[in-house]
């Protein structure tokens, strides 16, 4: 990316963690961009326009008729009723955009009147669940934006609007209502000193990630990026409610191979 400003790539991606669900896959595909780039905003912009893209060349090729044909009355799909609606929603409809903050100041009051089986916390991770109530909530595809420093990976850029208290980053998950996050990026931290402050508040082991910081010290500029994951975004647009069923061979943590 330094040198040639963007890159881009589409391959296999191991999760390191081990969850077993109907939304995870011990190996997926993933799209994974980065490029020069200093506004969160922008990235965020590019997500929704490249999704918009994808979604309306797909159209033109009729694929929409032919799931309605081949996946009504399937195991682990949603109703094909869903689907026209889901996809026009998704080529014109401008994704909802809020941030952590107030995700969290949305999610406490319901979870006084309809608990949640892990409550809303600040500072916390959002869990599935309360990621879904918003994607309902807001009956879009939604943005969620600047989550605090501390629950996220070291390399994220933080950001200004935060406090000593609780310290934010520029960073963004995409969720969809159903599969949950598809998407999620952020801007890199470019200067090496802010770079190994981070590393140490995150326990980072600096000398097994030298060749990261070399990235750093011989120069940098302003970058971010994000990855996509592109069997969760297949899944959504056909209407299918089990990750394994998108994959031909469907890796799960503790099997492999044929899974019947």
């Amino acid at each position: 990316m330094m040198g040639m400003g963007r890159v881009w790539t589409l391959s296999p991606t191991f999760r390191a963690e081990k969850s077993v669900t109907s939304r995870h896959l011990a190996e997926f595909w993933m799209l994974e961009a980065e490029w020069v780039i200093d506004d969160l905003d922008e990235v965020l912009n590019f997500v929704e326009r490249m999704i918009r893209c994808l979604v309306a060349e797909a159209k033109k090729s009729g694929i929409v008729e032919e799931l309605e044909r081949t996946m009504d009355g399937q195991d682990n799909t949603y109703p094909v009723d869903n689907l026209a609606p889901q996809w026009q929603e998704m080529e014109t409809t401008s994704f909802a955009r809020i941030t952590y903050t107030d995700a969290i100041k949305i999610l406490k009051p319901e979870h006084s009147r309809n608990p949640f089986d892990i409550p809303p916390t600040e500072g916390a991770p959002l869990q599935v669940q309360h990621e879904q109530f918003l994607a309902r909530a807001l009956r879009k595809p939604t943005f969620i934006t600047h989550y605090p420093r501390q629950i996220k990976p070291f390399y994220m850029l933080q950001s200004t609007k935060g406090n000593k208290e609780l310290p934010l980053v520029e960073n963004f998950d995409l969720v969809v209502p159903g599969v949950g996050e598809i998407a999620g990026g952020s801007l890199r931290i470019h200067d090496l000193r802010e770079l190994e402050l981070s590393m140490r508040l995150n326990n980072v082991d600096e000398g097994e990630m030298e060749w990261y910081k070399d990235l750093r010290k011989w120069g940098s500029i302003p970058h971010g990026g994000f990855g996509l994951g592109f069997d969760r975004l297949i899944a959504y647009l056909a209407g299918i409610k089990n990750l394994k069923e998108v994959v031909a061979f469907p890796r799960m943590f503790g099997r492999s191979g044929c899974v019947n």
